[in-house]
Parts: structure tokens; C-alpha cells; sequence
């Protein structure tokens, strides 16, 4: 603050800035905190799992990929399960 107090010739200001750096420091400490004590909240003898294979990984998006587009079909309008693409003719008439 020392350094930073000399160009500062407003005591408001001053202020302000002293109370923003308490309020950064305060922010700090409860994160700080709060991380430690949700570390402390799991099992720490627990082993990890094993990794998944590729084939695990890939069958399991595929199968969320399914499930998505279950869904989509399930809330698509039955009016529209006709629907056709119309030919849409790009070239000039012919004069």
C-alpha cells in the first residue's frame, strides 16, 4: 500500500482500495478453506478404479448417442414423420 499511497491523493480512494484487498484476501482464505475441507470429506484408503478400456469408452457414447436421438424421435411431431424433400429446379426459364 506504501508504494501505490503516494499517487493516491483521495483518502476516499484509499479506502477503497484497502477494503478491495481485504475483500480479495478473505476470498482467498475461505477458497483455500473451503477445498481442504471438502478434501477432508472423501475416503482417502479408497483405491482408485481401474481405467476403461476404449471399447468401454466408445460403447458407452455410443449408447448415449442412442439415447439422444431416442429422445428426439420421441418428441418429433407424428404430422411430420411424411415429410418430403422438394426438388427445387435452380436453372433460368426458357424464353
Amino acid at each position: 500500500m506504501g508504494v501505490f499511497s503516494q499517487f493516491i491523493a483521495n483518502p476516499k480512494e484509499k479506502f477503497t482500495i484497502r477494503r478491495s484487498s481485504l475483500v480479495l484476501v478473505a476470498v482467498t482464505l475461505l477458497a483455500v478453506i473451503g477445498t481442504s475441507f471438502y478434501s477432508q470429506g472423501q475416503p482417502q484408503n479408497q483405491p482408485p478404479r481401474p481405467a476403461r478400456s476404449r471399447t468401454d469408452e466408445t460403447l458407452a457414447m455410443w449408447n448415449s448417442i442412442g439415447n439422444k436421438l431416442i429422445a428426439m424421435a420421441q418428441d418429433f411431431p407424428e404430422h411430420k414423420y411424411d415429410f418430403k424433400v422438394q426438388i427445387i429446379s435452380s436453372r433460368m426459364p426458357q424464353q
